[in-house]
């Protein structure tokens, strides 16, 4: 008698031996920044290992990963542009009224914040003028 094998769920181990380099290579080759998309993939595993939905769910793990890595691309650039607006506002600035440091983090932060609450309303409140 032959017992039947059934396949195991894939670990967050296993997916992440198998498919880190690759994801790695597919963000660099959009970022051209080995750092940044080390730190992307890093942040995509990170997610996937917060995220609710089963790995065991997972049939098309590059699928997925693509699918969360995609995701974080576009809230790097977002990020980007907006700390790139900020900046060309504080050139505009007399130096007296330029914020520290200190201010300026807090205040790219916040700015991050408010985008992220922004995004995460549906694309009807999103387009409704006050």
């Amino acid at each position: 008698m032959t017992e039947a094998v059934t396949p195991t769920a894939p670990t967050l181990e296993a997916l992440y031996r198998e498919h880190r380099s690759w994801l790695e290579n597919w963000l660099r080759r959009r970022m051209g920044n080995a750092w940044d998309a080390a730190d992307l993939s890093q942040d995509t595993f990170l997610r996937v290992f917060c995220s609710t939905q089963p790995l065991a769910e997972v049939h098309e793990p590059r699928a997925y990963l693509l699918t969360v890595g995609k995701r974080l691309l576009s809230n790097f650039y977002t990020r980007r542009t907006l700390e790139q607006a900020y900046l060309d506002a504080l050139a505009n600035l007399p130096p007296d009224n330029v914020p520290s440091p200190e201010k300026r983090w807090l205040l790219l932060e916040t700015l991050q914040a408010l985008d992220e609450l922004l995004d995460g309303l549906s694309s009807q409140v999103r387009r409704r003028s006050c």
